[in-house]
């Protein structure tokens, strides 16, 4: 429920193929689907890794960008460096 993207109903409404994206994340048994930032990439949440990695091998059959990855907390952001 704390995710939200105010940009998003007017993206899905200009961009049908990103609609289309929500669509499949949705049929691919993504638990959310949002919008990352304005627009520069859709991403869907999952409850578990076996899930996620689920929905990835879905959306690789119609998608050749597809990761999954896992968030991270305020804690563990300290942990990373970027080069």
């Amino acid at each position: 429920s704390r995710l939200s993207n105010d940009f998003e109903s007017v993206i899905l409404e200009k961009y049908p193929v990103i609609a289309e994206v929500f669509d499949d994340f949705w049929m691919a048994r993504a638990a959310n689907v949002r919008l990352c930032g304005s627009g520069a990439a859709v991403f869907g949440v999952c409850r578990t890794l076996p899930e996620a990695e689920y929905t990835a091998r879905l959306m690789r059959l119609k998608y050749s960008e597809v990761h999954v990855c896992s968030s991270v907390n305020r804690q563990n952001s300290f942990d990373f460096q970027v080069a």
